[in-house]
């Protein structure tokens, strides 16, 4: 059955219908809704690699994908420490 009534959501008569073709429309809707989230999740974590990689080389994104290369395995240095930075020796 076709409905027409577009938002009739909550006042549906076949919501908790259980037949073949209901759990099958139901089933589907929940792999579409995981497709979806997985699609998120990875747009995010492309949109995370993207930043590291170009703080990490200062390269800019090309139309906005993630330039060829690695993403991890980067050289990392050591985090200069507050003394470091702000006290200097007395030691001529």
């Amino acid at each position: 059955m076709i409905s027409w009534l577009k938002g009739h959501k909550r006042h549906c008569h076949f919501k908790d219908c259980r037949c073949a073709k209901c759990n099958l429309i139901a089933e589907r809707q929940r792999i579409m809704a995981a497709q979806v989230a997985l699609k998120r999740r990875q747009a995010a974590e492309d949109a995370i690699a993207i930043g590291l990689r170009a703080m990490a080389t200062g390269a800019q994104a090309v139309n906005g994908y993630l330039p060829q290369g690695p993403i991890f395995g980067l050289e990392i240095t050591e985090p200069e420490t507050k003394k470091s930075k702000y006290c200097q020796d007395s030691t001529p």
